[in-house]
Order: C-alpha cells, then sequence, then structure tokens
C-alpha cells in the first residue's frame, strides 16, 4: 500500500510542477525569498509532501544496499564497497578549480551577473542557437598552465545540435524540478535526502515520464549526466531504462556504468543488460577501461569481461600483460615528458569551466551558476532571473569520465552542503622537474603489479588456465591452447 500511495502522490505532484509551469506564479519585483518562503514556493503542497515522507515503515522495492550475496556471484578482483572505493578516490585524486581563490570567483561572478542583466538588449537569430556566443574560457586557458592537459574541446564539437539540446532541456527540467523538492541544485545533501522514498520515487516516474513523451534514445546522455551520482536504487532505475532502450549509445551508456559505478549491485546489473547485446558496441569501451589510471576501473572492466564471457579480448588482455603503468609518465609524439592522471573537479564551483555563460534567456539548457558563499540556488535547470548568472549546457567544453557525491570532510564552500558532486576526468599534464627525472632514470616500462593482476584475473576466468609466472610467453601458449581446446570441442 505504501509503494502505491507513494506513486499516487509522485503523479499528483509532478502535475502540480506541470500545471505551474504552464501558468507560472508572478514574482514580486527582484526581493530576494527568505528560505522559508524559497520552501513555500518550491511547489504548492509541499510541505504535506515532505509530512507524508515521514512515514515509518516504508520500503521502498527494488536494489537492497550491497550484500556479501551479490558480491558473491560476481567473480571479482575488487572487494571494496561503495564506501571504501569513495574514500580511496577522494585520497587519490586531486582537484582542478577555475577560480584559484575567492577573488577570481567574485570577478567571475560579476562577469556572468553583467551578461545576464544585458540579456534583454543581445540580438539572437532563430537559425543558429549559438549566435553571439561568449566563449571567455578561450581567453583564459593560455593564461592557465594549470589547467593544461584537460580534455577540452571548442569549436562545434562542443555545441550540441538544436534538436538534441531541446531534449536535453527537458529532460534536465523535469528531473531538476523533481530533485529540487527533497534538496537544493540537485545535492543530496544529508542522509534523510538519500533515504527518502518519495524522493525515489517520484524521480522513478519522471524517468519513466521522460521516456514515454521524448523517446528513450534521446534521454539517455541526460538521465545518464544527472543520476549517475544519486541513490543506488536511482541508479538501479537508470540502469534498467538504459537496458530497455536499444542504441548503440544506452550499450556504451550501460559498460560505463560496469566500469565506473562503485556500487558492486549497480555494475552487476550492467553487465547483465549488457548480454542481450552485440558484444562489439561494448568491448572496446571495456578494454580502454583496463588502461585506465585508476587501477579500480580495471579491476572493474576485468569482471565485466569474465561475467560477460568475452573470450573474443584474450589475445587482446595477452598483448596487455607488458603495457606500461598507465600511470606512468611516457613521452608523447612530440617528445614531450607527460603524466596522465585523473582528476577531481567540484561540478557546482566549475560551471563555467565546463560551459559557456548564458547571455540571453532564450539560450538552451540554462543552468544556475552558484554564487560562492552564498546558499545554494533551489533549482538546478531554470530559465527565472537570479541574482547570479548562467551557463549553457549545449555548450560543453569538458565532459567528465564519471561522476561521484563526495562527503566533504574539509568544507571549503560553506554554506555549500558537505555532500558534493565531483566530476572525474583524466588529464595529460607535462610532467614536473622529479617525475622527468624519474622517467630518465627508468626509460622503459614499468609493469603495474595491480593492473597486470587484474588482466591475469581475465584470463584465468575466461580460458580456465593458471601459469606459473603469468609472463606473456607462458600466457601465449595457454591461450593456443585454449583455442585449441575450444576447437575440438566444436566438432
Amino acid at each position: 500500500r505504501d509503494v502505491d500511495l507513494a506513486k499516487v502522490i509522485a503523479d499528483e505532484t509532478l502535475s502540480i510542477l506541470d500545471s505551474k509551469k504552464r501558468n507560472p506564479r508572478s514574482r514580486r519585483g527582484n526581493q530576494r525569498p527568505n528560505s522559508r518562503q524559497s520552501r513555500r514556493n518550491e511547489v504548492p503542497g509541499m510541505d504535506q509532501l515532505r509530512n507524508m515522507a515521514k512515514l515509518s515503515g516504508f520500503q521502498f522495492p527494488g536494489l537492497s544496499e550491497e550484500t556479501e550475496e551479490t558480491k558473491a556471484e560476481l567473480p571479482t578482483i575488487q572487494m571494496g564497497n561503495e564506501d571504501t572505493l569513495k574514500e580511496l578516490l577522494y585520497q587519490k585524486t586531486g582537484q582542478v578549480n577555475l577560480f584559484r581563490n575567492k577573488k577570481e570567483a567574485d570577478l567571475a561572478m560579476r562577469y556572468v551577473r553583467d551578461l545576464n542583466a544585458q540579456g534583454s538588449r543581445v540580438r539572437k537569430t532563430e537559425t543558429d542557437p549559438h549566435a553571439n556566443l561568449v566563449e571567455p574560457l578561450k581567453q583564459l586557458l593560455p593564461k592557465r598552465p594549470d589547467l593544461n592537459g584537460l580534455p577540452i574541446v571548442m569549436g562545434e564539437e562542443c555545441r550540441l545540435e538544436k534538436d538534441k539540446a531541446e531534449t536535453l532541456e527537458k529532460v534536465s527540467n523535469s528531473v531538476g524540478r523533481t530533485m529540487s523538492m527533497f534538496n537544493r541544485f540537485g545535492s543530496l545533501s544529508s542522509a534523510n535526502d538519500l533515504q527518502n522514498p518519495f524522493r525515489e520515487t517520484m524521480v522513478t516516474q519522471v524517468i519513466s515520464q521522460c521516456c514515454r513523451q521524448l523517446g528513450k534514445n534521446e534521454t539517455v546522455p541526460g538521465l545518464v549526466q544527472m543520476l549517475q551520482v544519486d541513490h543506488p536504487r536511482v541508479r538501479q532505475q537508470l540502469v534498467q531504462t538504459l537496458d530497455s532502450t536499444d542504441s548503440k549509445e544506452a550499450t556504451t551508456a550501460l559498460a560505463q556504468r560496469a566500469m565506473y559505478d562503485l556500487n558492486a549491485g549497480i555494475r552487476v546489473k550492467a553487465m547483465e543488460a549488457l548480454k542481450n547485446r552485440p558484444a562489439e558496441h561494448y568491448r572496446e569501451t571495456l578494454l580502454e577501461g583496463l588502461d585506465y589510471p585508476w587501477t579500480v576501473v580495471a579491476q572493474h572492466s576485468a569482471e565485466a569481461l569474465v561475467r560477460l564471457n568475452d573470450d573474443q579480448v584474450i589475445e587482446q588482455l595477452v598483448d596487455r600483460l607488458d603495457q606500461a603503468d598507465p600511470e606512468q609518465p611516457f613521452e608523447d609524439d612530440d617528445g614531450v615528458v607527460k603524466v596522465r592522471e585523473l582528476v577531481a573537479i567540484n561540478h557546482m564551483a566549475n560551471c563555467l569551466l565546463c560551459h559557456a555563460p548564458s547571455n540571453h534567456t532564450s539560450d538552451s539548457v540554462r543552468g544556475t551558476v552558484p554564487s560562492p558563499g552564498e546558499a545554494l540556488p533551489v533549482k538546478y535547470y531554470q530559465h527565472t532571473p537570479t541574482r547570479g548568472g548562467f551557463v549553457r549546457a549545449d555548450v560543453t567544453y569538458l565532459r567528465q569520465d564519471f561522476s561521484v557525491m563526495q562527503t566533504l570532510k574539509n568544507n571549503d564552500y560553506k554554506p555549500w552542503p558537505d555532500n558534493q558532486r565531483f566530476d572525474y576526468v583524466v588529464r595529460n599534464r607535462p610532467a614536473n622537474a622529479a617525475e622527468k627525472i624519474e622517467f630518465a632514470r627508468k626509460k622503459s616500462k614499468a609493469v603495474n603489479p595491480e593492473y597486470k593482476q587484474a588482466i591475469v584475473f581475465a584470463l584465468r576466468e575466461l580460458t580456465g588456465k593458471r601459469t606459473s609466472k603469468d609472463s606473456k610467453e607462458q600466457w601465449l601458449a595457454a591461450v593456443k591452447q585454449y583455442r585449441q581446446e575450444q576447437k575440438t570441442l566444436s566438432k
């Protein structure tokens, strides 16, 4: 009964949201509402919904927390649970920030606020959604060597086509609106947010609504972007939606969930969904994961190849046995010594690193830029005027590999909540003096034992073979024997 009640409430509240969108309330001047007014303005009946969400004994059906049973059914090399892996990730990665101090952040916020104020005077064209595009990042990058090596793209490659941008905006508004009823700016700010069954039910309902109205294939990018950091039960719904979406993009997204998600149960669901898909659509993604500069991702990739029983990769696995450590300094084609490293980017503090500022209310996928030192805005994507500025998410310079909600031990972003989203990317930065000396001293491939262990794990599970030293030569012989046995069995 509780589940049915939650779904009814979710459907009714989404209907209220839709009607509110069609008939927006007029605002009184530019007065900034206090926190109590802000909460009341989120949606009519929100107080009643919050009270109902406190009902005790509600059990949401679906994915339970990680269990030993889940791990036992999965041939595994990575034994850490989600919390353990989050801690490992937190300790491993350094942060990259567009603003190095409060002064730079304040100047940038003044700039985007001025753009927002001038927006009504900017002439737009209907034929070109990117007309009058302002890109200050182009001028900034040459002056910031600390941003060197980030996978930043410019030009047409960073811009969404008009129809895709419109779909992304609809998905973002629908999901973001639902999230903002429970926590500001899509942030999971407390344990209560995570365990709120009505929030989970409503997000699940809005996912289904978006897929029905917009088409499953079209909603994939927006859903993955917004939901990959959410509660495991919501992430399970994301995997189920991808599983029911018959496209190559959805297959790639499932392979990425199998590699990057830190919850073993989610990874198992993603792997199961991949079993009914053409291997050539996900194989290369999983193989690339074996070279990722965080051993945990390599281990997850090896586990996925094993569970999918993809023995067509065996020879490629053998070739990787003597590969150089993905985290070791290397020399690029121009003779420059570089280092591949995984870095963290605070999602809320770096809007202008990933997106172009918006200078007109008609810009697609318009999102609020949080102001440092001020409370987070309620809504994630919105077109209504605020004291802050806006970015446009139809222009994306930097796309993360994956994102995780981390709890900050030393929160330098107060009054923002301690739980904040971090986006993770791999950058190829120039090596420092010590790393250059180390590279010159070794000058030969150094094999990382943890990466080799992941590859050997996959070889053993896929072939059923064992070797004494796990050398490339021994495994070449073992694989040859395995292929002969398979050929004999097929006759």
